[in-house]
């Protein structure tokens, strides 16, 4: 069977567009199911986390942002923000928390 990405990858921009206007809860809830998504291919899932992270450190739940991060270094210990993204005062700290607690640096 194959499976409908498109739908998928409708949900991830959709997600994205919340987060960008600054739609946090929105995002967060469309966001969690695309996390384990089958039809994403990985490189989806890892950008579903990351944006779930920000926006989870956004509405100040930084626990949750932290372990989005967390399960995003466990599948992928090369995970790393770009350039733009490092050194935001939200979630670089927790950034920096998941990478010692899954990486151990």
């Amino acid at each position: 069977a194959v499976v409908d990405s498109s739908v998928a990858e409708r949900a991830l921009a959709s997600a994205i567009s919340a987060y960008e206007r600054g739609e946090f809860a929105s995002a967060i809830r469309q966001l969690n199911p695309l996390t384990t998504d089958g039809s994403l291919d990985s490189a989806q899932q890892q950008r579903a986390l990351k944006i779930l992270a920000f926006s989870q450190c956004s509405s100040n739940a930084r626990t949750a942002c932290r372990q989005s991060f967390e399960r995003a270094l466990r599948t992928d210990p090369t995970f790393e923000l770009a350039a733009a993204e490092r050194g935001h005062p939200l979630w670089q700290p927790e950034f920096d928390r998941a990478k010692k607690a899954v990486l151990g640096r």
